[in-house]
């Protein structure tokens, strides 16, 4: 009974050590941080014609963090920390081979901008030009000279 009881205590010692802190609202000296969702206002440049090379934005807005990182359609882009209101993003020109509206959002860790009002990166499709007309040159005679046979 004795080894029984010691058993019991060292089981219900391990259980409140493994236990505690989880679902207490006490701090036992460790620290807990939660990321501060970023926000963007603005990019620059906003517009560019599909086909650039590559292109360096900058991105404005505000809790930006050493860490924060930039995504442009989707796709997580090298990203650089200017301040905590300025990152730059360089966006790859395969990012920029056809026309679409590319949304800019700025992430600090699972914290996201993408909840804010969408700000775009335009990629426009270029205005088509005539390069060459084929034949350059045709012949007409007046409609009065045309003969019709019978």
């Amino acid at each position: 009974m004795r080894k029984l009881l010691g058993f019991a205590a060292l089981i219900t010692l391990v259980a409140s050590t493994l236990l505690s802190g989880c679902g207490s609202s006490s701090n036992s000296g460790g620290t807990t941080t939660s990321q501060t969702a970023p926000t963007v206002s603005s990019i620059s440049p906003s517009a560019v014609t599909a086909g650039a090379a590559s292109l360096t934005v900058t991105v404005n807005g505000a809790g930006f963090l050493s860490t924060t990182t930039i995504q442009v359609g989707g796709a997580a882009v090298a990203t650089t920390y200017v301040s905590s209101t300025e990152v730059t993003a360089t966006v790859p020109a395969s990012q920029l081979a056809s026309g679409a509206q590319l949304a800019v959002i700025a992430l600090n860790g699972s914290a996201s901008s993408g909840s804010d009002a969408p700000v775009n990166l335009q990629v426009s499709n270029p205005v088509p030009a005539i390069a060459q007309i084929v034949p350059a040159s045709v012949v007409t005679e007046p409609v009065s000279q045309i003969r019709t046979q019978r």
